[in-house]
Parts: structure tokens; C-alpha cells; sequence
């Protein structure tokens, strides 16, 4: 294939563009001594990149030896230095690889540590030595242009990188040149190929490719020589709907929160992008055509905002006379209509009449409450639970059908939760005694909120909760949580059905009308698991988050994290379930070296999992991140993982110097995700034009909007 020598302009997805720099020796009668003598030793090893101590010129941040080269990293410009014979005598020329148009102060940022270190000992004067230098595997230029990033690597002896190009960008406005060549052609094969003194360089063919649920596709692209000897690339075939590396774009990121404490604990989106949010306050928090004002204690809230971020629709309190309320989960239909979860304490919560449950029955319930459109007036509100008084029920997860009925998990230790149409009717507890013991319960609520379609106990002869639910295009309940029962209920032919009952994550999946399990498994290894979050696919696939302590955690072939991270104390793990419960298409590790824990997962329409919670692990495992380094003993995660479990689409910290924490994510129909979780972080970030940028008390909620 040979250039192109006519311009071309294309809108891209997602591309890496990926080539390599290899300069071809021509034959000498003497070796050149390089100027470094540690490198004579490295240059059958690995290509790694060292940062620069003083070894070199101060302009470079990083630097690289390969054979009879080196590349040095600075912020205007990559130089491959070329070692040449002549007549008898060593030469070096350089090669300058300039990116036209492209940011002048751009971050030269090391990524992979690894574990060689180099040593400068040249002279007799130790002052003067260089020594323990780390070293690293990737080298990253971060935004050369707007979403677009230039990564480098060492391969086979050959230094490569790939233009990480993010979604609608221009692909003729990448261009490039070499100062320093001779001359400059295309070889028949497409590569670039420069004459430096008596030695050539190539610069490969792009090898173009993009992602898809049938694999990885090659697109055809080849490289355009422009007249003023700038290069550009010229790709096609492209599928504007799928993309491999994904390099993320904050749209916006905004706090919400008064004067006191507040946390964001459930986000829902709809159509038209405009994020619906709930969680809990204490005072001062920001109302707008509220439903309720300005109230003492801790309450629930609603807020709806704006497309873009910049400000709120309505904010509401929705609470009593407790001092504790908090809102879980939140969701909303095509009208705009939202559906909130929660947990009250108050006897004059405000619940509408013909209501399944008008009064508080024990020391708290839960609740659950539909808003029309504008949060002016309330479609219906009712209690949920039984008459316990220690600790009662635990409203903890929502998910809302096509049909308006809503789905609800938690915890209760009320004998007499009420159940209709029930699997379990009854609490089953032969190891607790007298005294309260917890089981999950898993309850749908009719379209108008007066009765109950089904509700059912789930648990065995100890404690459970049921921390996450999903519904899916069928009816299915699909339910996650974690049981300490040796006879959990679970079905013939799943994936594990031997319990241990000292903390075992578990996925069960309800018929559609509550009264039997379709599939019921655990997932364990020979530590302790929770499930703490779940989601399903349009092929009505479970994907299930949670957290693990077991370093023989049950993990596929091939993913991207199959191994336990280290001292970790607890990590997390995304698995995706068969749709029959009976094996796993993928689980994985997610987590570094210290504690992890995701919280919410949300699957998009080509099976890719986004999850997000929190970590106090340094070395967090990233991908194209927002954030390179964790902020605070605390920050939030957000990671998108391929929907084979391989890769990881992004992945990235987020937050600021405080303690921060990701609580719940959702999707719209573009594969934007949007965050939501509390922060203490004084310096949290936020965009310009955002409803609030500010922190007042010591914690705020926040919402961010990142494009895919």
C-alpha cells in the first residue's frame, strides 16, 4: 500500500493507532561505545523508560536505550537519537518527532513501575553518580490534542506508541513530522520510511483496530504526506457505534449539598440526559420548587438537574419528624416520573391514601415514594415492613420494571415482613434464637402502590442481606447480597451450591411472579463475599459486584485482573453469570493493594460493565484515567470493563485531597455514565458553570457526567 498524497478528513470512534520506530543498522567495521556505560548490559533486555535524574539534558523528563539509539521524552517533542559510523568515527543525528499544532505544555506522565532500577556510575567522584533511578514500561504524553493521547512502549527491541484518539475527533487535524531526515518516502508495504545519515528509520504501517462483541477488527489506514512534508493518517471502515481504547471526557462534574452533611447515594437518568438524585441531609440543603422545605435532622431528598449540569429542575426534602431518613435508590420513567427508596423512622411520614402500609409499623421501615415530573406532588408514598423494633428493616436497592412496578431488596429482622405470593413465607432462623436475626426479602410493589404483587423472605438458618436487584425484559428479579447461612436456598446445577456460611456472596434469580427461583448460586472462595451490586444485560446476562477477601476467588482465563492484589484486606470483583446460573462467562479481580470496594454496576447496550465505588489502594489498576493518582485516604473509582472481561475500557480515580467515595452509576441510551457519591474533599473537582462548586459542610454530594 503506498501513501496517500491528498487530504482526508474522517470522524472517528475511539482508534488506537498503533506503529513503531526501528532504525535499520547498516554494517560497520567497529561497535560504537554509547555514552551510558550501564547500557551495553541492558541491550538484550526489555526496552524499559527511566526517568531523568541529572543523566542527561534537563529539557527530558524520560529517556530509553535501545540498540545503538536512544529516545529521550520532552515536552515539545520525542527525540530518537541515532548512533552512526563513519569513516572510523562515531556520529549521532537526531531524529525529531513533532506533533503539529499540538499543546506546548503538555504532561510527560510515567506509567507500569517496574522493578529494575539503573545506576550512573561514570567518573571517580561519586558526586556525581546517578543511582537508583526507577524505571517504568510506559511513558504517557497526556492530551497533545483535545482527547487525544500518545503512549510509548518498548516491543521486541523496538520502541512503538499508540495515538489513543477519543470519540468525534478529527483524525486530519493528527499530524505529525520528522525533523532531521534526509528524505522521506512510503515503502510498498505502507510503512513511513526516513534516511538518517547511512541508517534508515521506519515508522509502521497504522495498524488501526476497534472493538466489537464479535472481537477485534482491523480497519484498513494508511499514512497522507502533505506537501509542506507534515504526515497525516487516512482510516476507514469505521464504526462510528464502537470503539476499543476509550479515552473518557468529563462533561461535567457538580456538588450538591447545604451547610451540614450530605451524600448522594442513588442516581437514575433519563431520556433527555437530566440526572435524578437522592441520598440524605442534615440542614441548609439547596430546595428548589420543593415539595417539602427546610427541615430539622437527617432526611431523604430528591433533586433533578439539568441536562448539562448547571442547575436543578427541583430539589426537595422528603422526610418527617425522625432524625433519620436517607433516600437509597432512585429511578425514573418516560414521563419523568421518579421513584425513590428509602428508610424512615418517622411516624408522620408522608404516605397517600389507599397506600399499601399508611403507618409506621416497627422502629423503622422502609419506603417508597413516587414523584410526578415537576416533585410538586407525591403519585403515590407507602411504608414497607414489619414490626421489629432492633434493628428492623434495611431498604437497600430498587430497580423499576416497564411496567411501573417497582422491585425492592434489603434486610429485615421482622417476623412478620409482609409476603404475598411468597417463595419463602416464612423468616427461617433455628440459629438465632429468640433474639433478631436478618434475612434479605425481596418484594414487588403494584403499578399504583397499593398492594403487593409478591414478597418473599430469602435466607436460611442464620442472617442475610439482599444488597443489590436488577430486573429484567422478562420480570425477573435478579437479587444479590451475602448470606452466613449453611442451608441457603439454592438450585440444582448452579455454579456453586457448597456453602460455607461464614460470609458468602450469593446471585439468586426469581420467576416472574416471585413464587419460585429460576437460578440460585453462591460465589466464594475460601475467604468471606458480599455482593453488593447487579445488573442485566439485554440478553438478560446477571453481572454482579462485590467484595472479596479469598485469594482463590472463583476468576475466568483471560481477564483482566485474575489474580488477588497483593496485602489487599478486601478487594472487589465483577463476574457476569450464564443466563442459566449454571457457569460464568467472566469474573475478575478490581482492586490493588490495600481495600477496594465497588458499590454500583450498570451494563450498556454492548455488554460493557461500568463500575464504580471506592479505595484506598495507591496503585488502583487504571486505564486512561481522569485522575492518574489518588487525592486522599479515600477516593472513588470509575471503570469500564470490555464485555468479554479483558480489558479495562477506562478506569480512573476520582475525587480530591479528602476522602471521597462513588455510590451509585447509571446510564443513558449513549453509553454516558453518570456518577454519583459523597466527598470531604475541599478541593473536589468540578467544571465550569456547574450548579454548585463549592463544598459547605464536611461532606457534599456530587454528580459526574462522563462521555464514553
Amino acid at each position: 500500500m503506498k501513501c496517500s498524497r491528498v487530504a482526508f478528513s474522517i470522524l472517528v470512534g475511539c482508534l488506537v493507532l498503533t506503529t513503531s520506530l526501528s532504525a535499520a543498522n547498516t554494517p560497520s567495521k567497529r561497535s560504537v561505545e554509547l555514552k551510558s556505560k550501564a547500557v551495553g548490559a541492558m541491550i538484550n533486555l526489555p526496552i524499559s523508560f527511566e526517568q531523568n535524574a541529572g543523566q542527561t539534558d534537563a529539557q527530558v523528563r524520560y529517556l530509553a536505550h535501545g540498540r545503538r539509539s536512544g529516545i529521550f521524552f520532552a515536552p515539545g517533542e520525542v527525540v530518537l537519537a541515532l548512533y552512526v559510523d563513519r569513516a572510523g568515527s562515531a556520529s549521532m543525528y537526531a531524529l525529531r518527532l513533532k506533533w503539529i499544532g499540538a499543546k506546548r505544555d503538555v504532561q510527560i506522565a510515567p506509567e507500569s513501575p517496574l522493578a529494575g532500577r539503573v545506576n550512573y556510575l561514570v567518573g571517580s567522584d561519586p558526586a556525581k553518580w546517578h543511582t537508583d533511578i526507577p524505571t517504568y514500561a510506559r511513558v504517557r504524553y497526556r492530551q497533545i490534542y483535545p482527547g487525544v493521547d500518545a503512549v510509548f512502549y518498548g516491543k521486541e527491541e523496538e520502541i512503538e506508541y499508540d495515538l489513543e484518539v477519543a470519540p468525534s475527533t478529527n483524525l486530519d487535524a493528527l499530524r505529525f513530522t520528522f525533523e532531521g531526515a534526509a528524505s522521506m518516502h512510503c515503502a510498498r508495504n505502507g510503512d513511513l520510511v526516513f534516511s538518517v545519515g547511512n541508517r534508515t528509520v521506519r515508522q509502521r504501517l497504522p495498524k488501526v483496530y476497534q472493538d466489537s462483541t464479535t472481537g477485534r477488527r482491523l480497519l484498513a489506514a494508511n499514512y497522507v504526506i502533505h506537501p509542506d512534508k507534515t504526515v497525516s493518517y487516512r482510516v476507514s471502515g469505521v464504526d462510528r457505534n464502537r470503539s476499543l481504547v476509550i479515552d473518557p471526557v468529563l462533561s461535567y462534574s457538580t456538588l450538591l449539598g447545604g451547610s451540614g452533611d450530605d451524600s448522594i447515594s442513588g442516581v437514575s437518568v433519563d431520556q433527555f440526559g437530566r440526572v435524578y438524585a437522592t441520598g440524605g441531609t442534615t440542614f441548609g440543603f439547596p430546595t428548589k420548587n420543593p415539595l417539602q422545605g427546610n427541615q430539622p435532622g437527617h432526611d431523604a431528598f430528591v433533586t433533578k438537574f439539568f441536562a448539562d449540569g448547571a442547575g436543578v429542575f427541583y430539589s426537595t426534602y422528603l422526610g418527617g419528624n425522625s432524625d433519620a431518613e436517607e433516600g437509597v435508590a432512585i429511578s425514573v420513567d418516560r414521563s419523568g416520573n421518579a421513584y425513590v427508596a428509602g428508610n424512615t423512622k418517622s411516624t408522620n411520614f408522608p404516605v397517600t391514601p389507599g397506600a399499601f402500609q399508611q403507618s409506621l409499623h416497627g422502629v423503622r421501615d422502609g419506603f417508597i415514594t413516587k414523584l410526578n415530573p415537576t416533585g410538586s406532588q407525591l403519585v403515590y408514598s407507602t411504608l414497607l415492613g414489619g414490626s421489629s423494633t432492633t434493628p428492623a428493616e434495611r431498604l437497600l436497592s430498587m430497580a423499576l420494571d416497564s411496567e411501573h412496578r417497582v422491585y425492592v431488596t434489603g434486610a429485615t429482622d421482622s417476623r412478620d415482613f409482609p409476603v404475598h405470593n411468597a417463595f419463602q413465607p416464612t423468616s427461617v432462623n433455628s440459629t438465632c434464637g429468640a433474639g433478631p436475626c436478618a434475612h434479605a426479602f425481596v418484594t414487588r410493589l403494584n403499578a399504583d402502590g397499593t398492594d403487593l404483587d409478591f414478597s418473599t423472605y430469602l435466607g436460611g438458618n442464620s442472617g442475610e442481606e439482599g444488597a443489590g436487584i436488577a430486573v429484567d425484559s422478562t420480570f425477573h428479579a435478579h437479587v444479590t447480597g451475602n448470606t452466613f447461612s449453611t442451608d441457603f436456598p439454592t438450585t440444582a446445577g448452579a455454579f456453586q451450591t457448597s456453602l460455607r456460611g461464614d460470609g458468602d456472596a450469593f446471585v439468586t434469580k426469581f420467576s416472574a411472579d416471585g413464587t419460585s427461583l429460576a437460578y440460585s448460586t453462591i460465589l466464594v472462595g475460601s475467604g468471606s463475599e458480599e455482593g453488593n451490586a447487579i445488573a442485566v444485560d439485554g440478553s438478560n446476562r446477571a453481572y454482579v459486584t462485590g467484595v472479596t477477601n479469598s485469594s482463590d476467588f472463583p476468576v475466568t482465563p483471560g481477564v483482566f485482573e485474575p489474580t488477588f492484589p497483593g496485602t489487599a484486606f478486601l478487594t472487589g470483583f465483577v463476574t457476569k453469570l450464564q443466563r442459566d446460573g449454571k457457569g460464568l462467562i467472566y469474573s475478575s479481580y478490581l482492586g490493588g493493594s490495600v481495600t477496594d470496594q465497588p458499590s454500583s454496576i450498570a451494563v450498556d447496550s454492548f455488554g460493557q460493565a461500568h463500575v464504580v465505588g471506592s479505595t484506598q489502594s495507591g496503585d488502583f489498576p487504571l486505564r486512561n484515567p481522569l485522575r492518574q493518582f489518588g487525592g486522599g485516604f479515600m477516593d472513588a473509582f470509575v471503570s469500564k470493563i470490555s464485555a468479554g472481561g479483558r480489558t479495562l475500557l477506562y478506569s480512573t480515580y476520582w475525587g480530591g485531597s479528602g476522602p471521597d467515595g462513588a455510590l451509585s452509576v447509571r446510564l443513558d441510551s449513549a453509553g454516558n455514565a453518570y456518577v454519583g457519591g459523597a466527598t470531604a474533599s475541599a478541593d473536589f473537582p468540578t467544571t465550569p458553570g456547574a450548579f454548585k462548586r463549592t463544598r459547605q459542610g464536611n461532606f457534599d454530594g456530587w454528580v459526574v457526567k462522563i462521555k464514553p
